[in-house]
């Protein structure tokens, strides 16, 4: 029998674990296919993990150049394409997708990342607008950054969702 895989929560580029864990089934056969940390509010110095956020935007917006952004996304395009299967693979097992949509959904992801690689670069109008890269969507980008803000990914699409959120 495999070893049962655990998972850990990443914060402030260090994996911690919260209070205990949680199972990780396989909803077709009810199999516990991991183990999750669990992370709750009340453990988290979250004006920490903010003031750490708000550190590192400023580090990549001021001293990463281009070329570097643009590196950093190019080497997580080909992550996702070299291991397109193996994360679709995860999508079926642990949230019960079929092959085609988790497969699609790890697609979305590399065309996502290809986008904004190409954003970091891209002449945009004087209003901030520039076309889309995207394959069969039409989307806009307006350059008007946000800041720091969490994202809470949806089970259905545990991939998707965050990387729009990663990337934009």
């Amino acid at each position: 029998m495999s070893e049962t895989k655990r998972v850990m929560n990443l914060i402030q580029g260090s994996f911690v674990s919260g209070e205990g864990e949680t199972k990780v089934f396989n909803p077709a056969t009810e199999q516990v296919v991991g183990m999750s940390s669990v992370a709750l509010p009340l453990n988290l110095d979250l004006v920490a993990i903010g003031e750490s956020a708000k550190i590192a935007q400023e580090m990549w917006h001021w001293e990463v150049s281009e070329q570097s952004k643009e590196a950093v996304f190019r080497a997580m395009a080909v992550n996702f394409e070299t291991y397109r299967g193996e994360l679709a693979k995860t999508m079926v097992i642990e949230g019960g997708k079929l092959w085609r949509w988790a497969d699609a959904e790890v697609q979305e992801v590399i065309d996502t990342i290809w986008h904004y690689h190409g954003e970091i670069s891209r002449y945009h109008t004087k209003d901030g607008f520039g076309r889309c890269q995207l394959p069969d969507k039409n989307a806009f980008s307006l350059l008007m950054p946000y800041g720091n803000f969490l994202t809470i990914k949806p089970w259905n699409f545990p991939a998707a969702v965050p990387m729009w959120s990663i990337c934009g």
